[in-house]
């Protein structure tokens, strides 16, 4: 059985103010999740010119310093190649094989670290 004209009259004015109380939580809610995603998804400030000079001088520093290593390394590895050469010239036959391979593999080796060298030099 419905209710009568009065107690229906105050039940939608309670469900009235329900409904006004709930869309104002969601209206708060729906503010405060755009609100989280401006901070989220905000586009960074662009750097300063300080920091753009800072990152550049690290970038650069980061550059000589694999620069110097790369030319420690290069120099390990012909120090290398010639120890394996200079082992090479008292072995004859089987003897040869694997000092052979080793020395080719150095010779590799050596090409792709000069080649790296070559591409960091070039920044520079």
């Amino acid at each position: 059985m419905p209710p009568s004209g009065a107690t229906a009259e105050r039940l939608e004015s309670i469900d009235d103010q329900a409904v006004a109380a709930s869309r104002a939580g969601c209206d708060v809610m729906f503010r405060q999740l755009r609100a989280w995603f401006q901070r989220i998804f905000a586009r960074p400030a662009p750097p300063t010119r300080e920091q753009s000079e800072l990152t550049a001088t690290a970038a650069r520093h980061d550059r000589a310093g694999s620069i110097t290593a790369l030319r420690s390394e290069i120099r390990q590895m012909q120090q290398e190649i010639k120890d394996v050469s200079d082992s090479l010239e008292d072995l004859t036959g089987n003897a040869r094989t694997a000092p052979e391979r080793r020395l080719a593999s150095l010779h590799r080796e050596l090409e792709q670290k000069q080649q790296e060298l070559g591409g960091f030099q070039a920044r520079v």
